[in-house]
């Protein structure tokens, strides 16, 4: 989590100008190895992220006036006003001289807050992709997380599920922070009436059918005294959740491959459990393609299995397919990238599809001309200079990662991130970043 030791009684007593040096303090202390060349940040209108932007902005105009601070506004379609509504926004935005752009979804994205915020999620992270920026920063703040585990416990979640919003957490190759998790909600009003700025108040917020607004009223329904031992119970398992990432990270040895990762039997996670194992491999295989729901508990299970009982075997085999992904068994290292069969992408977005570049769900390639994407026979350009220069690797292997490769001439292949189960990672670790 984010300021720990900060407490609600603390934040809610401090004025404008005081969070605003809090929150300075935060980011000096996050960069202080090197601050990025830009920043994106996911902006609703609403006064959670209204106030994170105007932070940002002080932040940049007084601090490092040569990063670029881009805002992305998305537009769900779902209302009738929510088009004129991002105008309004982008206006603003401008006035503070923040560029913005709006990202329109795709039509039908369905009924249900889940479904809003997995579209917004996939418009955000191509557009991350898109601008060439790493980190992108959202607004969630110390409500959202005490509510988002107050629903998990409901849903009887782990004690995973139960350490709240990650701080930072990479998707998608997007590194996605959230500074404000330990802010209450009525320090961003202060900040934006401080300016005498307005915002949008989204109607769904407020409305009884969704579990969010039960939790909400739970929420305000607390004491004091019991809002803060229910945010400490969050931040100890935050703690412990961090830990467990950090260590994973640190003994995950892996080398990349065309489309995907060899991960070496070296590393200590093939000495997990099957359910804990079926965790790690499920993080593996999304961070090859992403996806917009889970992966089944079962067949995740069954593929972790079917990995553990070929250690020791010397050939090489094909010991799952799973999730677009297909997972190959050598004496030394196990190999998962994209299967070839299903590497052939739907046609992009028509408002992505603009620039010279083409998104596969996947991955992002910049290149001068519009030719298709296929997977074609092995042989031709497919990245083979991706290849590792390792011993391990056989020929089998290799023919098989290159025909997971698109073939495309020329361009540059963003390749994914970190292949190990960071589930989160606290605000201030930056060993991977920039």
């Amino acid at each position: 989590m984010v300021l720990p030791d900060c407490t609600d009684q603390y934040l809610c007593s401090a004025s404008a100008e005081l969070l605003e040096e809090c929150f300075f303090d935060l980011l000096s202390s996050y960069f202080r190895k090197n601050i990025p060349k830009s920043i994106a940040v996911g902006v609703s209108g609403g006064v959670d992220s209204l106030a994170l932007t105007y932070l940002l902005m002080r932040w940049k105009s007084l601090h490092c006036p040569d990063l670029l601070l881009v805002a992305f506004i998305v537009d769900h379609g779902v209302r009738s006003e929510s088009s004129v509504e991002a105008l309004r926004v982008s206006s603003w935005l401008r006035s503070w001289g923040v560029p913005s752009y709006v990202l329109c979804c795709q039509k039908n994205i369905g009924n249900g807050q889940a479904r809003w915020r997995k579209a917004r999620y996939k418009e955000l992270f191509l557009a991350c992709h898109a601008h060439q920026i790493s980190l992108l920063m959202l607004a969630h703040h110390q409500d959202d997380v005490l509510e988002t585990v107050w629903m998990r416990r409901q849903a009887l979640s782990d004690w995973r599920g139960c350490a709240g919003i990650s701080s930072h957490r990479i998707q998608w190759d997007v590194h996605v922070v959230r500074p404000l998790l330990a802010w209450p909600k009525q320090c961003m009003y202060r900040i934006l009436k401080h300016i005498r700025h307005p915002w949008i108040e989204d109607p769904s917020n407020r409305s009884p059918e969704f579990q969010r607004w039960k939790a909400r009223c739970v929420i305000k329904s607390f004491s004091y005294e019991e809002r803060q031992m229910f945010w400490k119970t969050i931040l100890a398992l935050a703690v412990k959740r961090n830990y467990e990432s950090l260590k994973w990270a640190e003994k995950v040895n892996f080398v990349s491959v065309a489309g995907g990762y060899g991960i070496f039997k070296s590393s200590s996670c093939f000495q997990l459990p099957v359910l804990q194992g079926a965790r790690v491999l499920s993080q593996w295989i999304c961070g090859i393609v992403p996806r917009a729901s889970p992966l089944r508990q079962e067949s995740l299970c069954h593929a972790w299995r079917r990995v553990l009982n070929m250690d020791g075997q010397n050939s090489s085999s094909i010991v799952f397919t799973l999730g677009g992904c297909v997972g190959i068994n050598t004496p030394e290292v196990l190999y998962c990238f994209r299967e070839w069969g299903r590497v052939i992408p739907e046609e992009p977005p028509k408002h992505l599809s603009k620039g010279p570049w083409i998104w596969d769900q996947r991955f992002l390639f910049f290149h001068p001309t519009k030719g298709p994407v296929s997977a074609i026979a092995y042989g031709k350009n497919l990245y083979t200079a991706l290849l590792p220069k390792v011993p391990v690797l056989p020929k089998y292997v290799q023919r098989l990662a290159c025909a997971s490769m698109p073939n495309i001439s020329g361009g540059i292949l963003c390749h994914s991130g970190v292949p190990c189960p960071i589930f989160a990672l606290p605000l201030e670790y930056s060993a991977f970043i920039f």
